[in-house]
């Protein structure tokens, strides 16, 4: 035994085969919310992780970074051991993941008649994603004859690195409020045909 209704106004069957059709096919929807979960990612680089903040830089980390920046060293660069005040600034405020704006930049939405995928193209997306190790291995110089680094013991032949741990500092996470946002956003779209 079905239900069966019958509905004779012009208006109301205008509008049932407009749900119909807007819920066959919620492209224009998952434009929308591909939109907002970039907004959110962005989010995410901005205040260094949500909702738990990403672990922070290890030294050696910032030591490198700080390294390649010759305008961030006082006089004599990194030998020195002196940062000048924009150097100082500039550690300061270093969040994870935000050294080049690559990984963010490459972030995307692809939207689908039935879904939303947001993907990262950048190959170390998952490596930051998820976290990784790296295996013990010796380094050797490639073009000099020695290797020197800031703060380091001083021209060697060679090092042996002892691996390496990159912890895990999500940034495609889906929050209790981008949930709450598909629930208000998706019904009125399907009833009234409006995405924001």
């Amino acid at each position: 035994m079905g239900i069966a209704i019958k509905v004779e106004h012009e208006l109301a069957l205008k509008r049932l085969k407009g749900m119909e059709e807007r819920a066959a096919n919620l492209r224009a929807w998952s434009v929308n919310f591909g939109q907002y979960m970039r907004k959110e990612i962005d989010r995410n680089f901005a205040v260094g992780g949500r909702p738990r903040r990403w672990p922070p830089l290890k030294a050696g980390s910032k030591s490198s970074w700080l390294g390649r920046r010759r305008s961030h060293w006082g006089k004599g660069g990194w030998r020195s051991g002196r940062l000048s005040g924009r150097g100082r600034a500039a550690l300061r405020g270093r969040l994870p993941l935000t050294d080049t704006g690559l990984m963010r930049r490459s972030i995307h939405a692809i939207p689908g008649s039935r879904s939303t995928k947001v993907v990262c193209a950048d190959w170390k997306g998952a490596i930051h994603q998820y976290g990784a190790r790296t295996r013990p291995r010796v380094i050797r110089p490639r073009r000099k004859k020695a290797l020197a680094w800031p703060y380091g013991p001083g021209p060697v032949r060679r090092v042996n690195h002892p691996g390496s741990v990159i912890p895990p500092r999500p940034f495609l996470v889906f929050l209790p409020e981008n949930i709450a946002y598909a629930r208000a956003t998706l019904p009125r779209f399907v009833a009234e045909g409006r995405v924001k």
